[in-house]
């Protein structure tokens, strides 16, 4: 039996007392009857019948859909959806055609100390929806074609630990009831969603080897488990010694390594393990480094800095980069889909760093 065609609803233009004229279009998924829609559009506009004219919001919803399948359903909502709605409370209501450069500009400019990241998503998107308009025909030019970005904020600077902090919280880390999740990112360059969909079936032990298969994702205020952030996320990752063992003398509780209270054949819910585990760890290992070094009676020594969870991460490429991996491996192992991400975001030469690379005695 045919499955049953979605049908999408559109306007299609106006009667002559100015009431929209709907049609339907169908597909075998919404995407498809949205595509059927723009074609529509287009030949409309080649056989000189009258332009149809959107707003804002009611085209971006139609160019959202046809995003709807490409990403998965967290990339959509967190990264599509999110920043869309930023644009539609300035452009929502107004028609395609009469958004001019110098309102995008405005607007771009008026986006000034927000993060890189951030506004590279919003200049795409909108790039993104106006060329589909353009390429379509329902606007004469895309107005976002000299449109420069606004000026984004410093990013916040990432810290590592040194060499000596790094074991010390190595092996804090190994004896502290809440250590494990942060054990597991110092060893491995993890990212806190991969850690928290991480299965004791992804690490093999005998062969030395995590597999990294999925990503935990926030989902309507709840966290499941979804794709990896890129198909380059999706890896495997060489273990050493000492994480193997340390591994082999946890509890399985259920199928996830990371658990937190008694829901244990779900993932553990990120926002409340940062509260209840991570930052009753930091304190506790900020006030036992600080204890060991009086014990030791070092008197200079430098202060152990108390890292955001991402930053152990950062510690990880960074000192195995320092350590003589090649800059390709590095990025490999922390799943990037670019090597410039690598070396721009994680990888910091010092001054003597970059000393130790140079052979003075060859300069003329």
């Amino acid at each position: 039996m045919a499955s049953k065609l979605i049908e999408v609803k559109k306007n299609i233009g106006y009667d002559l007392k100015g009431k929209p004229i709907r049609k339907s279009f169908y597909g075998n998924t919404k995407r498809e009857a949205e595509k059927k829609y723009l074609e529509y559009v287009k030949k409309a506009e080649k056989e000189g019948r009258s332009k149809l004219h959107y707003t804002f919001s009611e085209f971006s919803k139609i160019w959202l859909e046809t995003k709807r399948e490409e990403v998965s359903d967290n990339t959509y909502k967190q990264t599509y959806v999110t920043n869309m709605k930023v644009l539609e409370a300035v452009f929502g209501k107004k028609l395609l055609e009469s958004i001019t450069q110098l309102e995008l500009q405005k607007f771009f400019s008026s986006q000034s100390g927000v993060s890189k990241s951030k506004m590279d998503k919003l200049y795409l998107i909108a790039n993104a929806v106006f060329s589909t308009a353009f390429e379509n025909d329902l606007i004469e030019k895309n107005p976002m074609t000299k449109v420069k970005k606004g000026q984004v904020s410093d990013p916040k600077e990432l810290r590592t630990y040194t060499d000596e902090q790094y074991r010390f919280v190595v092996d804090f880390a190994k004896d502290h009831p809440y250590g494990l999740g942060i054990f597991i990112m110092l060893k491995t360059g993890l990212r806190r969603s991969e850690v928290f969909a991480l299965r004791w079936e992804n690490i093999n032990s005998a062969k030395k080897i995590l597999s990294v298969t999925n990503a935990a994702a926030k989902v309507d205020g709840s966290y499941i488990v979804d794709k990896t952030k890129s198909l380059s996320s999706m890896r495997q990752i060489p273990l050493d010694d000492e994480f193997v063992e340390h591994m082999k003398n946890q509890k399985q509780l259920g199928p996830y390594v990371i658990t937190l209270g008694s829901m244990l054949d779900q993932i553990a819910d990120l926002d409340n393990w940062t509260k209840r585990r991570f930052n009753p760890f930091m304190l506790d290992l900020s006030e036992f480094y600080v204890a060991d070094k009086e014990k030791a009676k070092v008197k200079n020594y430098d202060p152990l800095p108390k890292l955001r969870i991402h930053e152990l991460r950062h510690t990880y490429g960074t000192l195995l980069y320092r350590s003589g991996t090649d800059v390709h491996t590095v990025s490999k192992i922390l799943g990037h889909s670019d090597i410039k991400i690598t070396t721009k975001v994680y990888v910091h030469d010092t001054v003597e760093d970059l000393r130790n690379r140079i052979d003075f005695s060859k300069m003329p």
